[in-house]
C-alpha cells in the first residue's frame, strides 16, 4: 500500500461582505510519486458582535387607566426591533410579577422582560418594561344621624359630620346633595346623600338624615288671668295657687307644665308698710275717773292722739264719752 502525504496549504483571506465571512482553505494530498490532488474547503459565516435596536422602547413609566392590568401583547405593541445581520427581529415577552407598592397599595411596577435573540442564539441584556398603575378600592364612608330643634341643616352640616378614605386614593372629599325637606306636622325631616369617589371612579355612598322640629310660635295660656285676683285676709299666694288657674300648650309639643317664678311681695297704700301702731287712749276726768282703753290694731293716726303716758283734762262734771275719744283721731291702713 502507497504512503500519501498530505500537506495543508495556508488558509486563504477572510472575505466580507456586510456581516458575512467567506474564507477557503486548500487541502493538497501528495503520494510517493508525487502525484496530488487537492480539496478546497470553503466556509461561510457572520460577523456580528452588536446587539439588535430596540425602537420605541419606553424609558419611564406608563400609566395605564384603572383596572387595566396589562399583558405581553400591550408591551410588544409598543415596541419594534431590528438588527444590522439578522434584520427585523421578533421579540419574546416575559411579564414579571405585579408588585403592589406605596402607602396607597398601588398596582404598579409590571416589569416586562423582552429578550431579543438573533439568530446565532446571541443572547443579550434584558429590557425592563413599563411600571403599570392600577386602582381598585372602594372608599369607606363613616358618617351619623343628627337632630335639632329650628335648625335647617345643611350640606356644611352633613360633611362635617363624615370623613371619606380610599385604601389606592387616600383621603376624599365627599360630593353632597341634598334632598328636600318634608314636612310632617311640625317635624321636618331631610336626608343629604355623600358620594365619595376615588381616582378610579369606584364611588360608595354616605346618607345622612336629619329630622327637627320647626317650632316658632309660642305655647298659649288658657284661663291666663287679666286683672288683680284679690285674696281674703292673711292669704298670701303660692305658686300653686298661681298654677292651678292656668293650663298651657304647644301647637307643636302638646301639652306643657309651666315653670312659675313668685314676684316679691309690694306692700301698697296709705300706710307703705304693714304695721302695728298701737294707741293707748286714755281719758281721764278731773275726779281721776279712769277709762277703759282702746287699743288700735295696725293704727296709723293722722289727726289728734295721745298716748297712755298723757292725759287730757276735761271741764268738771264733763263724764267722756266714746264719742268724745273717737272725734279726737283719725284710723287708715
Amino acid at each position: 500500500m502507497q504512503r500519501i502525504d498530505y500537506t495543508f496549504m495556508q488558509p486563504g483571506p477572510v472575505i466580507p461582505n456586510g456581516c458575512l465571512r467567506t474564507q477557503s482553505f486548500t487541502l493538497t494530498a501528495t503520494d510517493l510519486c508525487n502525484n496530488s490532488s487537492q480539496c478546497v474547503v470553503t466556509y461561510s459565516w457572520t460577523e456580528d458582535h452588536n446587539p439588535p435596536v430596540f425602537t420605541g422602547c419606553p424609558t419611564a413609566t406608563i400609566t395605564l387607566p384603572c383596572n387595566a392590568a396589562p399583558t405581553c401583547a400591550d408591551a410588544l405593541a409598543l415596541v419594534t426591533a431590528s438588527d444590522e445581520c439578522s434584520g427585523s427581529i421578533t421579540p419574546s415577552c416575559n411579564p414579571g410579577p405585579v408588585i403592589p407598592t406605596g402607602a396607597s397599595v398601588l398596582r404598579a411596577l409590571l416589569s416586562r422582560l423582552l429578550t431579543y435573540v438573533t439568530i446565532h442564539r446571541n443572547v443579550w441584556s434584558p429590557i425592563h418594561g413599563p411600571k403599570i398603575i392600577t386602582l381598585r378600592c372602594l372608599p369607606v364612608v363613616h358618617g351619623y344621624h343628627y337632630t335639632a330643634c329650628n335648625a335647617a341643616p345643611t350640606c356644611a352640616d352633613a360633611l362635617a359630620l363624615v370623613t371619606a378614605s380610599d385604601e389606592c386614593s387616600g383621603s376624599i372629599t365627599p360630593s353632597c346633595n341634598p334632598g328636600p325637606v318634608i314636612p310632617n306636622g311640625c317635624l321636618r325631616t331631610q336626608s343629604f346623600t355623600l358620594t365619595a369617589t376615588d381616582l378610579c371612579n369606584n364611588s360608595s355612598q354616605c346618607v345622612v338624615t336629619y329630622s327637627w322640629t320647626e317650632d316658632h310660635n309660642p305655647p298659649v295660656f288658657t284661663g291666663c288671668p287679666t286683672a288683680t285676683i284679690t285674696l281674703p285676709c292673711n292669704a298670701a299666694p303660692t305658686c300653686a295657687d298661681a298654677l292651678a288657674l292656668v293650663t298651657a300648650s304647644d301647637e307643636c309639643s302638646g301639652s306643657i307644665t309651666p315653670s312659675c317664678n313668685p314676684g316679691p311681695v309690694i306692700p301698697t297704700g296709705a300706710s307703705v308698710l304693714r304695721a302695728l301702731l298701737s294707741r293707748l287712749l286714755t281719758y281721764v276726768t278731773i275726779h281721776r275717773n279712769v277709762w277703759s282703753p282702746i287699743h288700735g290694731p295696725k293704727i296709723i293716726t293722722s289727726g289728734v292722739y295721745r298716748l297712755s303716758t298723757a292725759t287730757i283734762t276735761l271741764p268738771c262734771n264733763a263724764a267722756p264719752t266714746c264719742a268724745d275719744a273717737l272725734a279726737l283721731v283719725t284710723a287708715s291702713e
